[in-house]
């Protein structure tokens, strides 16, 4: 049971977080630049958290547990991309949702990646 209050703690430290970054004023791109940011940095956190513990043997960590399922799965959702690139498909602009999307993965992998890259070497 301490797990599950640790994943919801945890997720709506990241929901906050990233209602708040969400909030942040961008200049007027059509395109939705805050959700992109917030997935990178979620899934940079995400990668560097995973590989720390890893490095550290305490990957059935309760706070490993709370900061990747709880504060970075509620910090970076892959839902609002869905609904944004439906949004941009509904509205006709199926390249920049194209574009979206896969720079939107092509990212976040590598960012993953840099994450794991920078805890294996301990930085």
């Amino acid at each position: 049971m301490i797990r599950v209050l640790l994943v919801g703690l945890g997720g709506g430290i990241g929901a906050m977080g990233r209602y708040l970054m969400g909030r942040i004023p961008i200049a007027n791109i059509p395109y939705p630049v805050n959700t992109f940011v917030i997935n990178v940095i979620g899934a940079f956190l995400i990668g560097l958290f995973l590989a720390a513990g890893s490095r550290m043997n305490v990957t059935d960590s309760k706070l490993i547990l709370f900061l990747t399922t709880g504060v970075c799965g509620g910090f970076s959702t892959l839902a609002a991309l869905s609904a944004e690139s439906l949004t941009m498909l509904q509205s006709g602009r199926f390249l920049g949702c194209l574009l979206y999307c896969t720079a939107t993965f092509a990212v976040c992998i590598t960012a993953t990646y840099m994450g794991t890259c920078i805890a294996k070497i301990g930085i």
